[in-house]
């Protein structure tokens, strides 16, 4: 659990789809990460509005999910 929660810490100087890719490799981050992610995308949250980051995290999900 302790790694898991080290791993999904994002450090800024580590590219977003490199801190995707170290957090496949753990399930427990994984299954955390995948909700995060459907929770960000789901634009019901924000009055249907995308986010900037929306195709990063699109990107992200298809990644762990296919992991």
């Amino acid at each position: 659990i302790i790694e898991a929660l080290k791993l999904l810490t994002h450090n800024k100087d580590v590219q977003y789809m490199d801190y995707i890719k170290a957090i496949a490799n753990n399930p427990i981050a994984r299954r955390v990460k995948i909700a995060d992610l459907k929770h960000n995308l789901d634009t019901r949250r924000v009055n249907g509005v995308k986010t900037q980051k929306h195709d990063l995290y699109k990107k992200a999900l298809s990644y762990l999910k296919n992991i």
